[in-house]
């Protein structure tokens, strides 16, 4: 049974067929568009960046065999791409339901992550990763404050280096919500959670 997962010869774009099968990123011969080679079970999967970038991001976090499951039933028109959103949609809810906000924060990030690399909008996403971690500290007498940590490499912009280290109290970063600031381009800062 072929599915999303099952490596074809053909151009992910314009359906021609490749031969020698590329074993890396090329343009197509024939529409001169991108294409991505990702490696499934041995076997070269020939990809669109977008679908490219959505399984890495599952690899990332662990759902490979979540992904394996979701794809044997999953409609063949549909791209890989939307597959794995509705799974990151599935495991979000699930997190909710459960009250497990820091684990929906993860996939928040992943979420936000996946639309960066797409060249989405991630901000949205990526503030509301933020506030499901603060939500998730906010009843915790344990963890009664926060600080930014900003990566502090050469890529760090100016207002990520500026928040570095600063603390808030749960309640204070939630009113503020500083992060991710608003002209960072991709924000890599995170908060430490601090202990009494």
């Amino acid at each position: 049974m072929q599915t999303l997962l099952t490596s074809k010869p053909n151009c992910p774009h314009c359906n021609v067929i490749l031969s020698p099968l590329p074993s890396r990123q090329k343009v197509c011969p024939n529409c001169k568009q991108d294409i991505y080679v990702r490696t499934y079970k041995n076997e070269k999967l020939l990809l669109k960046k977008s679908d490219a970038v959505s399984l890495d991001a599952i690899k990332n976090v662990g759902l490979m065999t979540e992904l394996e499951k979701v794809v044997r039933h999953a409609d063949p028109q549909l791209s890989l791409q939307d597959v794995v959103w509705a799974l990151l949609n599935k495991i979000k809810a699930n997190g909710v339901k459960k009250n497990d906000l820091n684990a929906a924060s993860t996939i928040t990030w992943q979420m936000a992550r996946l639309c960066y690399l797409q060249g989405g909008e991630w901000r949205s996403l990526m503030q509301q990763s933020y506030r499901e971690l603060l939500m998730s500290c906010l009843n915790n007498k344990l963890i009664p404050k926060v600080q930014i940590s900003s990566a502090l490499d050469d890529n760090v912009c100016d207002e990520c280096k500026a928040l570095h280290g600063k603390t808030f109290t749960i309640r204070e970063a939630l009113e503020k919500m500083p992060l991710p600031p608003q002209n960072c381009e991709w924000c890599r800062c995170t908060y430490l959670l601090l202990t009494k």
